[in-house]
């Protein structure tokens, strides 16, 4: 009993061998001929064998071919499966790349887009103050010409009407040239932020594209990997860094939405 234990073991083993198995299963594929003839012929066994013997007896197909084909299933299959997906990962890899710049690209150009539009509209409620307060002062300095005209050499009570007027032409100039004053402040105010608003743009999205990139050498490393152990690994600190890419998105989508709001720089002033 132990001994056909011991038989059935040892032969089981030597079927599971992968160059056994590949060996049997390409000799059944280039011998499938006499196996048929044998299973399938109405000849008795002693003329199936003679003619075997005289028709399928070529060392090629019996031993070199099959052979030759089960070494190239062992040994070379598993380097063309391994060269297809380092070129498949190289091109996963370029293809992420590229999207990437063009979100980095399609945001930076948002950001000018915004920045412009808010410049417009600056400009525009700059004009529209400007020209009201200088419509007020060429009003009150019509109604002064027309006072003076009027009340020449009038009573005391009419001068110091004229010297109202003066007083509030003089204030109007003076809230003019704060005014002034308050829109250079503001707009310089405007462009420092510009500015640093395009630095942090480009700080988060360096960093996004830094984080891309290590993703994808992460991935290409973790593809090349055996290791359980160590893919696991990987793929955690891949979760990890593209958890961080997602909060940086977030970072750079909210710094995009505050420094182009156009309230940062609305054009009114209280004086």
């Amino acid at each position: 009993m132990n001994l056909i234990k011991s038989l059935y073991m040892s032969t089981e083993e030597r079927i599971n061998n992968p160059l056994i198995g590949a060996f049997f299963t390409s000799w059944i594929v280039l011998n499938w001929k006499p196996i048929l003839f044998i299973i399938f012929s109405s000849r008795n066994i002693e003329d199936k064998i003679d003619y075997i013997k005289d028709n399928f007896s070529n060392n090629s197909l019996i031993l070199f071919w099959p052979f030759g084909i089960a070494l190239f299933y062992v040994i070379g299959l598993p380097y063309l499966n391994w060269l297809f997906e380092v070129l498949s990962n190289k091109a996963v890899t370029k293809r992420n790349e590229l999207a990437t710049d063009k979100t980095i690209n399609k945001l930076k150009g948002d950001v000018k887009i915004e920045i412009q539009k808010s410049k417009v509209e600056n400009a525009k409620q700059d004009y529209e103050e400007q020209k009201n307060y200088n419509e007020i002062i060429d009003s009150l300095s019509l109604r002064i010409n027309n006072l003076e005209n009027e009340n020449h050499g009038l009573t005391l009570n009419n001068n110091e009407t004229i010297d109202i007027l003066r007083n509030e032409l003089a204030e109007s100039k003076k809230r003019e040239n704060q005014l002034i004053s308050s829109y250079e402040r503001k707009l310089s105010d405007f462009e420092k932020t510009m500015i640093d608003v395009r630095v942090g743009t480009n700080k988060i999205a360096n960093r996004i594209k830094n984080i891309t990139y290590e993703i994808s050498d992460l991935k290409e490393e973790q593809a090349n990997l055996n290791d359980e152990f160590a893919s696991a690994h990987l793929s955690d600190k891949i979760r990890q860094l593209e958890r961080e890419r997602s909060i940086a998105q977030n970072q750079l989508n909210e710094s995009l939405y505050i420094n182009t709001d156009p309230s940062l720089f609305n054009g009114k002033t209280n004086i």
